[in-house]
């Protein structure tokens, strides 16, 4: 997520050179945007791997999906692209 945001800063900056205060303003706009996607996603899935909320596996799974159109990445970073789809290894998979 860092990564893609801070490329975004760099290359707005970079094509609104001499711009001053209002050119940086955009570049952290992009940035932000950038990476909003993927801080959404990390969200969701610890929410949905929290067990004080007591999710049933649909809803779990739901929240899962949601977090993967996000930004599949993060999900893929998280829990891992070839694991279980659990976030939190010591939780198991709900049935």
């Amino acid at each position: 997520m860092f990564d893609s945001a801070a490329e975004s800063f760099e290359i707005a900056l970079h094509y609104q050179d001499g711009c001053g205060e209002r050119a940086r303003a955009q570049a952290l706009h992009n940035a932000l945007a950038a990476a909003g996607p993927g801080i959404a996603a990390a969200a969701l899935l610890r929410v949905a791997d929290d067990p004080a909320l007591g999710l049933a596996a649909d809803q779990w799974e739901h929240l899962h999906l949601i977090a993967a159109e996000l930004d599949l990445r993060v999900v893929e970073d998280l829990g891992g692209a070839n694991g279980d789809g659990t976030t939190d290894p010591t939780r198991p998979r709900p049935a």
